[in-house]
């Protein structure tokens, strides 16, 4: 039988009020391997893992869907929300939805950029959640927002984009200079090592020439958790989003291997 790809889109269909979303799976199937959620990057929408982006991120949707999964890719709580709490209920929105319509008690995640720090933080929290596979994903909160006289210690500085980020991360959390630690708790992901040793596997996908997160806090990170569950893929160019980097059929393993 061929796939069947179909891709619904529609707002506020998983419960989180102006959220887009596209629900991607094979028709001609009566059971689905699973759910796997996708999550996007800052200032981009669920739109990123749909078709419209074909050839680039959508060809790893659609070799998961031929593999037989359900993907939905939503807007978490918007184009900035960085993992917030807001964030995380949306995601939790999601995963209900797609559970409750396709079956099934365990998902997975997808991220890119901030979509990555999102899947992190869903992935820590939720023990339904069975592993995460990323591309150019942010590990640390506190290089985005810069606050003073923070410098990441795997070097390179803050981010180039300090008062850009910095000016959202504290609409997400509702906090300022004064608050961003607190209200941040938990949320930080690159420091909190022992956290990732004991749940499922999280493979980076990442390019050496990232101008936008640097490789070097991807492996601080891994380097840092050192466990085998935790591993990094790294690609000598494709700059921040290197989707050509890796086959599909890469993707469609890494979710294989979780056991649904």
């Amino acid at each position: 039988m061929s796939v069947i790809e179909v891709a619904e889109s529609g707002v506020g269909v998983y419960g989180t009020a102006g959220d887009s979303s596209i629900v991607m799976y094979d028709s001609g199937r009566t059971s689905h391997k699973g759910l796997i959620l996708a999550l996007h990057g800052r200032s981009l929408t669920s739109l990123t893992w749909g078709p419209i982006t074909s050839g680039t991120a959508y060809e790893h949707v659609r070799a998961l869907v031929r593999a037989g999964y359900v993907v939905i890719s939503g807007d978490a709580a918007g184009t900035t929300a960085w993992s917030s709490p807001a964030a995380m209920t949306a995601v939790n929105n999601m995963k209900n939805y797609g559970l409750t319509r396709f079956g099934g008690t365990k998902y997975a995640c997808m991220g890119f950029s901030m979509g990555g720090l999102t899947a992190l933080n869903v992935q820590k929290r939720d023990s339904a959640c069975l592993g995460s596979m990323m591309w150019s994903p942010c590990t640390d909160l506190s290089w985005a927002y810069g606050p003073a006289g923070y410098t990441p210690a795997y070097g390179g500085g803050v981010s180039p984009l300090q008062a850009t980020y910095q000016a959202e991360i504290n609409t997400a959390f509702s906090c300022n200079t004064s608050t961003y630690a607190t209200a941040t708790n938990g949320y930080r992901i690159y420091d909190e090592y022992s956290t990732w040793s004991s749940l499922g596997p999280v493979k980076i996908i990442h390019a050496d020439d990232d101008a936008t997160v640097p490789i070097a806090q991807i492996k601080a990170f891994v380097n840092g958790v050192n466990a085998p569950q935790v591993s990094l893929h790294e690609l000598a160019s494709g700059g921040h989003g290197p989707w050509t980097g890796t086959d599909p059929s890469e993707t469609a393993s890494f979710f294989n291997s979780l056991g649904f």
